[in-house]
């Protein structure tokens, strides 16, 4: 889950404050009061903290790190893609190992997809995966990446490693299946995506792609039950209506679809 994954690396990446003789410094201070802030919701509140102490201060990377945070909390893709380079740049300069870096980069690379920068997003987990290669989520964002960078053949040789060391997800199943697709291999994609409909009946990209793949073969029975399938399916509203064009219907009406 990519907001378990995020939760997860902000907490080791903003630890409590070093105190060295019983002194924090001011931006420590101020990067720990706004992690606070943050892990109760108040994203506005923080990012005003933090912008008015940015500028009466010198800014440690701390502190760039949680306003980076919050400004992608905030939907501010932009400024927390310049924040992270700031960062990564200094880091570079400074030296620092990697290990150091690696919240940086992979906040960055994250910001990257969803600025649709997916070369720059590719480099960024490229990177992470072959400092730690036994991260499996940084192995699948990079097949994710290259995916939507449109290089199909790396991605898929990327998740079907990756579907080796990890199987029974029907997530990767799906993207395994995306893949196949995007390089017209009919008969992969539908293995995969079934595979996924095993492991997760309610999978919504994979009923989707299913009922796309069974209407341009000239099954449009099997699409209509997939499509029935999809209208069950939780937050599905956008893909239920895509598909409803596909098949050429006027609009997907969903309590009619459910009587």
């Amino acid at each position: 889950d990519s907001r378990g994954a995020g939760s997860a690396q902000f907490s080791r990446c903003h630890p409590r404050p070093v105190i060295f003789d019983g002194v924090v410094s001011p931006a420590e201070q101020i990067a720990s009061m706004a992690k606070v802030l943050l892990e109760e919701g108040k994203v506005d509140e923080a990012l005003k903290e933090l912008e008015r102490a940015m500028q009466r201060m010198s800014t440690a990377p701390a502190m760039l790190l949680v306003y980076a945070e919050a400004a992608k909390r905030a939907n501010r893709w932009d400024a927390a893609r310049i924040v992270y380079q700031r960062v990564t740049s200094w880091y570079e300069q400074q030296g620092v190992n990697d290990e150091m870096r690696r919240d940086a980069m992979e906040g960055l690379a994250e910001v990257q997809v969803r600025l649709k920068r997916y070369e720059d997003a590719v480099k960024g987990f490229a990177w992470l995966v072959d400092r730690w290669p036994e991260k499996k989520w940084y192995r699948y964002r990079h097949g994710i990446a290259l995916g939507l960078a449109g290089r199909y053949e790396a991605s898929l040789e990327v998740l079907l490693k990756l579907q080796a060391d990890q199987p029974g997800l029907a997530a990767l199943c799906t993207k395994v299946g995306f893949a196949y697709l995007q390089l017209k291999r009919d008969r992969e994609a539908r293995q995969y995506f079934n595979e996924g409909l095993m492991l997760d009946p309610h999978d919504a990209y994979a009923l989707f792609y299913l009922a796309k793949l069974h209407a341009l073969k000239g099954r449009p029975d099997l699409a209509e039950n997939y499509y029935h399938r999809l209208l069950e399916v939780d937050d599905s509203e956008d893909l239920a209506a895509e598909l409803a064009r596909t098949l050429g219907k006027t609009r997907p009406d969903r309590q009619e679809e459910l009587r």
